[in-house]
């Protein structure tokens, strides 16, 4: 009878095509990344609602500070028509600049610790073909693709290639050759803790220098984008209309 494979030993076995187990899931048996990817279905949608959450705290940060208020819906009379004004605003940025931080969040997070902070606490990790850890490039191209997956609207068509592909990759882990699997079932040698903790600091006071850097551009720089908010709006920051 063979014995399991170990971590070490998954990797090349797959590469000579003799066996397609994993040691370390949390079962008494070694399990197949098709099936270790099964298991982690359930967990990335935690990890996607988790992240959305995220994403959407820093997009209110990013629109209150940098946004300019526009007339969404609805037409705007001049001041001298007299007529009643029904119209609809949306405080933001343009689309790119929120694309650009939700792909940044994404990819910056799984490119220094292979996950993102829903994904850890999902318990999950995104790993190459082989399940190991993932570099800048392979975290990069994943989420760029992420914004084709997104299409037309809720990751239909990520969801979908996710569902129907045998190691439930979605078009960004095409692109990447990339796995997301759970963490226990992931190979090869972890980030040292050191390692983890430098990240970690670093990261911490990049986002506390742009947190910095946003309460001072709402103080000194915001004004003028009020003040184009309530032109665009027929209002005026006083609170007599304009014409």
């Amino acid at each position: 009878m063979r014995r399991p494979l170990t971590h070490a030993q998954a990797p090349q076995a797959r590469h000579n095509g003799r066996d397609m187990s994993l040691a370390g899931a949390p079962t008494s048996a070694p399990i197949s990344l098709a099936a270790a990817t099964g298991q982690a279905l359930p967990r990335r949608l935690l990890a996607l609602i988790a992240d959305t959450v995220v994403i959407s705290l820093l997009d209110a940060i990013v629109n209150g500070t940098f946004g300019v208020t526009r007339v969404t819906s609805g037409v705007v009379p001049s001041m001298t028509s007299g007529s009643f004004a029904s119209f609809t605003t949306q405080t933001t940025v343009d689309w790119f600049w929120l694309a650009l931080l939700w792909v940044a969040y994404y990819a910056v997070l799984e490119g220094l610790f292979g996950a993102t902070l829903g994904k850890r606490l999902a318990g999950l990790r995104v790993t190459d073909l082989e399940g190991r850890r993932i570099g800048w490039q392979a975290a990069t191209l994943r989420n760029l693709a992420r914004l084709l997956d997104a299409l037309p609207f809720l990751y239909l068509l990520g969801g979908i290639l996710t569902l129907s592909s045998r190691q439930h990759q979605r078009l960004g882990d095409r692109f990447a050759g990339t796995l997301v699997l759970p963490a226990s079932a992931a190979v090869g040698t972890p980030l040292p803790r050191d390692v983890v903790r430098r990240r970690s600091i670093t990261l911490a006071a990049v986002t506390a220098l742009l947190l910095a850097f946003c309460a001072v551009f709402a103080y000194f720089g915001r004004p003028p984008l009020v003040i184009e908010g309530a032109k665009n709006t027929g209002t005026s920051v006083f609170g007599q209309g304009v014409g």
